[in-house]
């Protein structure tokens, strides 16, 4: 028996097309797109801010304006009399855009050698970390919020006791139904509109799995139980309540003297704002062996991705912080 390299009797011309001292524009547009592909399904926290362009020339600093609440008036009017003009005002919140990236290199050697296409594997490891970064960016702003809900926590013969601080909180203070209810109850209370039919709440799998499994049979509906016209948000698992839920690991978790607590954010429409800034959004950046500069060898080739974001929490009653333990998973680290 012997043992060939296929790869002996095949066509260099075709081999090769990857190790080129340039790599060609269609390779490199491959590259870009595959990025691009591998950053858009961690952008869970983005997904339902409202969007606002940035045009070019406008400095970094955005600002959201909207329009102060109008009271009501309860007094009749009287016949023949023209009441008074209501006097409009707007508030601002600003917020400063900001750079990331991040970026690695690779040489001829290692590419070469490697077994593995590199550029193409660096390329989607650098774009699953670049949605990870961009969206933590945006969860730890909305994570500001003061608008906290704390679960409460439940004794061995059933009695409930509300919690208004994480240092009163146990393992029984977890998100189940009722407290789903009642963080819904909040937000209509605060008069937030829906997102489309329902709000929506982005929680851990640990948060998410024990309110499916106690659920299953009480109304929870599978997302793959909705009806095909039903638009499916990034990461969404179900719903229950009036309130879609979207599962991400990224969910914040917080070390509180050593209980570990989950964040979970219920959003009404228009709670927070996040920057589109005009052609400054994700790049991916490759260049090939020698396009560096001062790599008279051609030794060395670069891979990265950078973007611009800010968010702002825009209507901050239309956001809801839900902090709760879990009782079946251990092992939570926070992040």
């Amino acid at each position: 028996m012997f043992k060939f390299n296929l790869q002996y009797f095949a066509d260099p011309e075709v081999t090769n097309k990857t190790s080129e001292t340039r790599l060609k524009p269609e390779i490199k547009e491959y590259y870009v797109k595959e990025l691009l592909k591998d950053f858009k399904p961690n952008l869970v926290h983005l997904q339902f801010g409202d969007k606002k362009p940035v045009p070019r020339g406008n400095g970094k600093t955005i600002e959201w304006r909207k329009v102060v609440p109008v009271a009501k008036n309860t007094t009749p009017l009287t016949e023949g009399v023209t009441p008074e003009a209501v006097e409009m005002a707007f508030s601002t919140i600003k917020a400063e855009l900001n750079q990331f990236g991040m970026w690695t290199d690779y040489t001829d050697v290692l590419k070469f050698a490697s077994i593995d296409p590199v550029v193409s594997e660096y390329n989607e490891a650098l774009g699953a970390a670049g949605s990870l970064t961009m969206d933590s960016v945006c969860r730890d702003v909305l994570c500001t919020t003061t608008n906290v809900m704390y679960c409460s926590k439940k004794a061995a013969d059933g009695t409930e006791t509300a919690v208004t601080d994480y240092s009163d909180m146990d393992s029984t203070c977890v998100l189940n139904l009722k407290e789903v209810f009642k963080a819904v109850n909040i937000l209509k209370r605060k008069n937030a509109k829906k997102i489309g039919e329902s709000f929506v709440c982005i929680a851990h799998p640990d948060v998410i799995t024990a309110l499916m499994v106690a659920n299953m049979e009480n109304g929870w509906i599978d997302v793959q139980k909705y009806s095909n016209t039903t638009k499916i948000y990034e990461g969404e698992v179900g719903k229950i309540a009036g309130c879609r839920f979207v599962e991400t690991s990224e969910a914040k978790i917080t070390d509180r003297d050593g209980k570990m607590v989950y964040s979970s954010l219920f959003i009404g429409a228009k709670a927070y704002g996040v920057a589109d800034p005009e052609g400054m959004g994700m790049q991916s950046i490759i260049k090939d062996l020698g396009e560096n500069g001062h790599d008279p060898l051609n030794q060395r080739g670069t891979i990265g991705w950078k973007a611009m974001q800010t968010t702002a929490i825009l209507n901050p009653e239309y956001l809801l912080k839900v902090e709760s333990m879990t009782d079946i998973v251990s092992g939570a680290q926070p992040n």
